[in-house]
Parts: structure tokens; sequence; C-alpha cells
């Protein structure tokens, strides 16, 4: 592994779901499958459609006779080594790959709803009535 950081995959799914994984070492199946390590939910993606090998510091990606292909920043692949900020397209899915800190806290912050009459400190507004 790469010091203290983890092989991520964050996951883009066309439905608007966002997955994150990280990535042990051996060998990782991506697909539609149940079997996969790592499920997609994506009709453009077949069965078993990729692997991903994380050997200590080297990351590889390997198209498994997938239907759509791999494409790794923009080009088609066959097998190649994946860095930090490497963008995968399995299908209609995006696939981000990064080596993240394990401490690093994520917050997701939901939208706040509208509230009629609300006035935030600093964003006062005129009525128009």
């Amino acid at each position: 592994m790469s010091g203290d950081k983890l092989p991520t995959l964050a996951i883009l799914l066309p439905s608007g779901l966002f997955q994150v994984h990280v990535l042990t070492t051996g060998r990782t199946t991506i697909g539609r499958a149940p079997s996969n390590q790592v499920i997609v939910h994506d009709r453009r993606v077949s069965r078993v459609h990729a692997a991903i090998t994380v050997e200590h510091a080297f990351v590889t990606i390997e198209d498994l006779g997938s239907t759509n292909g791999v494409w790794l920043n923009g080009r088609k692949l066959t097998q190649e080594p994946l860095t930090d900020g490497d963008v995968l397209t399995l299908g209609d899915s995006t696939l981000h790959f990064a080596w993240e800190n394990p401490n690093d806290v994520c917050i997701e912050a939901e939208p706040m709803p509208s509230v009629p009459g609300l006035r935030l400190p600093g964003h006062e507004s005129k009525d128009t009535e």
C-alpha cells in the first residue's frame, strides 16, 4: 500500500447514487453479478466486467472481456496501471480512483428546506408585498 493511504474507488451510478469502496490487497472483481466484490447496478456493465489488482503500491485494472469496455481517462483499455486521480468509465457509471487517508472524514450535507420568513444573519432581504 502507499504509506498510510488506501486505494479507494468512488462510484457514481447512473441512478445518481454514490458508492465508496476501499480496495484490499489482491484481486477485486467489478460487475453486475452478486458474486463480485464491487457490485455496480448499471445495465451497461457486464455481469463480470473488470478486475482491479492491488499489490503493495501498485494497482492495475483489467477488462475481463466486457461488452462495453473499460475506459481510463477517456481511453479504452485492456489492462493498465492506475494512479491517484484516474477516472474510469464502465457502462454509464463513473469510477474515481484515489489513494485516500483512512482518517479523513467525509461529511455529506443535505439541502436545507426553504422556510418562509426565515432570515439568516448577513442575508437580509426586503419583503415584496
